[in-house]
């Protein structure tokens, strides 16, 4: 998640946090609708959908609002906005800042996402469990002559594989980050 997206006012998360539920719906009709299926909606279903997007977005906004506490906890340390930039442009890469506000407010948001990386076994059993289900389909749609359709699944499926194999690396990296923001003998300091 984007650091920058997460410090926007509450309004700016929400409206953003609505158009990639709507992005994520409006995909699924399409697919529905690649498929061959056609949309077959009630106005009444159109609307029901919208509705749950709205219901997901505001969810997703108050934990990105959690989240942005957090951040905005850890950047209490840096006293300008030149500061908070540079904590926030080290805290994933670049040099290591060498004012020690910018070096601890970057230490503190990189153990943040850390923790937020490590508490996500239920997203790995989630993305193990859609990598399986959406292949499961590519293979009978390839058995069902529809090629098209078996390619969009594998592609699916390979999406959800590549977020759940992306996840430990993002973790040892995130950690070799940490250790290396917080290190005292740092010879770049």
């Amino acid at each position: 998640m984007s650091i920058r997206l997460v410090l926007l006012p509450w309004w700016a998360r929400t409206v953003c946090a609505t158009g990639l539920t709507w992005l994520v719906a409006f995909a699924g009709l399409a697919v529905q609708h690649a498929r061959g299926h056609g949309f077959g909606i009630p106005p009444l279903g159109f609307v029901l959908i919208g509705a749950g997007c709205l219901i997901v977005a505001a969810l997703i906004a108050i934990a990105w609002g959690q989240d942005r506490d957090r951040y905005l906890d850890a950047l209490s340390v840096t006293t300008s906005k030149t500061e908070r930039m540079q904590a926030i442009a080290a805290v994933r890469r670049g040099p290591v800042p060498e004012n020690p506000r910018v070096r601890e407010a970057a230490a503190r948001m990189a153990q943040i996402q850390l923790g937020a990386i490590r508490g996500t076994r239920i997203a790995t059993v989630t993305f193990s469990l859609l990598v399986a289900i959406w292949l499961f389909q590519g293979v009978l749609a390839a058995l069902d002559h529809r090629p098209g359709e078996a390619l969009l699944n594998a592609g699916i499926a390979a999406l959800f594989a590549f977020a759940l194999v992306s996840a430990p690396w993002t973790r040892r990296r995130l950690q070799a980050r940490v250790e290396t923001l917080r290190s005292t003998d740092n010879p770049s300091l």
